[in-house]
């Protein structure tokens, strides 16, 4: 049995991926029938609930226990862990993500498929964009949180999200050029060395990528992929550690 407070109480034992976990929340009687959606769904005020919450709350009767201070405290440091591995699971999958996307960039210009390629970079910057919105979020604890616990340094190679903005709003890029663009040349998807065809203004060179150096450029921009891809590796194999171990984040 667990304790409870402002009438209900509900365990949600959720299969997380490779990790399964079980925690302890509060709430009414509509929140949780909208919040859960896994696992089953245990009523410490009365009789229990079955699987999948075919039994509603709402008719759950049975004393209220008021628990100790010391069990709220370990309550919530118990909900703060799985939080944290929760996100730290989703920045193993965006590392592993632009990790594939690498690879596939690597065989795309091997084969000469320029679509693949493009398409490669484009995953690629998707999965960047994502982890840095993971490590420097909106939350400014969680994303410390996170930096503390991978070891990841202010200023790193993958904070900017410069490139994913580019490639994610290039419909807004696309009528900045043409309202600003003074020759309005246009040279977009290249695949070669930057500056390539010559004579045109670097405004008028949208989405270009280097083969040989893995450098994108779009409009005078430019962003190097593969110390991006070696920071992924990296911090790949940190949260994969991590996560390895039950109970190390903090």
């Amino acid at each position: 049995m667990g304790a409870c407070f402002d009438g209900w109480a509900v365990r949600a034992s959720c299969l997380l991926g490779r990790y399964g976990t079980s925690f302890w929340r509060h709430s009414s009687p509509r929140a949780w029938r909208r919040d859960l959606s896994c696992g089953t769904l245990v009523a410490l005020t009365g009789e229990d609930l079955y699987a999948s919450g075919a039994r509603s709350l709402a008719n759950t009767r049975g004393p209220v226990v008021r628990p100790h201070v010391a069990s709220l405290v370990t309550l919530r440091q118990a909900v703060d862990k799985l939080f944290l591995r929760i996100f730290l699971r989703e920045v193993e999958r965006q590392c592993g993500f632009g990790i594939i996307a690498a690879t596939d960039l690597s065989r795309a210009l091997s084969a000469g498929d320029q679509q693949r390629v493009w398409y490669a970079v484009q995953g690629f910057l998707v999965a960047a964009g994502n982890l840095s919105k993971l490590l420097w979020s909106k939350s400014e604890e969680r994303g410390v949180t996170l930096r503390r616990n991978l070891g990841v340094s202010e200023g790193s190679v993958l904070e900017p999200r410069t490139f994913r903005n580019h490639f994610e709003h290039f419909d807004e890029r696309l009528e900045t050029w043409a309202s600003s663009s003074r020759r309005h040349n246009f040279a977009d998807s290249n695949i070669g060395p930057k500056g390539e065809p010559a004579g045109l203004d670097p405004e008028d060179y949208l989405r270009n990528l280097d083969p040989e150096t893995w450098t994108v450029t779009f409009r005078g921009d430019e962003y190097q992929l593969r110390p991006i891809v070696e920071a992924m590796r990296q911090l790949f194999r940190k949260v994969s550690d991590l996560l390895a171990m039950p109970d190390s984040a903090s």
